[in-house]
């Protein structure tokens, strides 16, 4: 996590805190078991702790639903003890298992919070620390969004003439969605840049990135269920009555038709909705055909995706417009939601093609 995604992350955390106050619900938490485990027949005390026990939860939910799937990650990365989604669950089954003895309830609740105010505690020093070095986060321009491209150092083979590819692939497949969402080539602007594994954000028109993310959305449930097919092919290559070949015959025909047809579908849909001429649909087609199986290729492999989303645009609109950016503002937001991606197969099966474009344009 390089310095900007992590100012990103910080703010964004105690932003959400100040908003949901988890810290203040687990602590009303703490303080009825703390009320019951001194007189644990009071019924008033009973009551208090249900409630508070609902609006912990209720808090812990807005606050883990207010982060990506991919920086709800990174949360864990920070503090697992702090922001594990199963905090309500360990809390709960506390108390459950202890009926008969809030007291020990009691300390762990108490025991959570503490190790949380030291987490928050650190991240204040943290966002004071990146301040006084006026370090700041950089969000993409009003009316853009972000794609961040997690390029694991697997598909390149960890040398550069690989990652020279893995970016060329990169621009190739903006390209070629950016000509179906709005007529024409809109070459991406360099955003931030992580290393270990490669973490790269372009920064693009909207409408170019809900395309994109949209079809990232799409490889992750169509892979799901290739996957599937995927787990019955490793447990039939363990049977000995299977030879290799029956079962590349079987199961890999199956996966490459499946693919095939998914495909198909989607890349008839994008050219539905697209402002290209009708005259260009057969070659960017095929374009995107390739592009699609290209994402695939490569989320089997690891690749993962975030969306970033800029501020909106500001006056001088009509209500009508500002309405249909909102409502298209809202659409990255769900997109957002679903880029949850499984775990990268060690043995893929899928296919990396070779993307080339024959006419490549280099707008100046």
């Amino acid at each position: 996590m390089n310095t900007d995604k992590l100012r990103e992350l910080v703010d964004q955390i105690l932003d959400v805190e100040a908003k949901t106050d988890t810290q203040g619900k687990l602590s009303q938490l703490a303080s009825a078991l703390s009320s019951l485990s001194s007189s644990p027949q009071n019924a008033d005390y009973q009551t208090q702790l249900a409630t508070a026990l609902k609006q912990f939860k209720s808090s812990m939910t807005r606050f883990q639903s207010s982060f990506a799937p991919r920086d709800q990650e990174r949360l864990l990365d920070l503090s697992e003890e702090a922001f594990s989604p199963s905090l309500v669950d360990e809390v709960a089954n506390s108390i459950t298992q202890n009926g008969m003895s809030p007291a020990v309830a009691s300390n762990f609740a108490q025991t959570l919070l503490s190790k949380r105010n030291e987490v928050f505690t650190r991240l204040r020093e943290l966002q004071t620390a990146l301040d006084y070095f006026q370090i700041e986060q950089e969000e993409p321009t009003a009316g853009d969004a972000e794609l961040g491209f997690q390029i694991p150092r697997e598909l390149f083979a960890n040398n550069l003439p690989g990652l020279i590819k893995e970016l060329r692939d990169l621009e190739l497949i903006i390209k070629f969605f950016s000509e179906a969402a709005i007529g024409k080539y809109e070459p991406a602007q360099v955003g931030s840049i992580s290393t270990t594994d490669p973490l790269v954000f372009l920064s693009m028109a909207e409408e170019v990135a809900k395309t994109i993310a949209l079809a990232v959305s799409w490889a992750v449930a169509t892979w799901l269920g290739v996957e599937q097919i995927r787990n019955l092919r490793a447990q039939t290559a363990k049977h000995k009555s299977f030879t290799p070949e029956e079962v590349e015959s079987i199961f890999d025909t199956k996966i490459k038709q499946e693919i095939d047809a998914a495909v198909e579908a989607k890349v008839a849909e994008i050219l539905a909705q697209s402002k290209v001429a009708k005259s260009r649909h057969g070659e960017l087609g095929a374009h995107l055909a390739k592009a699609l199986n290209a994402l695939l290729a490569k989320v089997e492999r690891g690749m993962t995706i975030e969306l970033r989303i800029g501020p909106p645009q500001v006056d001088g609109d009509s209500a009508e417009a500002r309405d249909d950016e909102g409502s298209s503002r809202q659409v990255l937001r769900d997109i957002q939601e679903t880029l949850v991606f499984p775990t990268p197969s060690e043995n893929p099966v899928l296919p990396i093609p070779d993307l080339k474009d024959d006419k490549p344009a280099r707008p100046r």
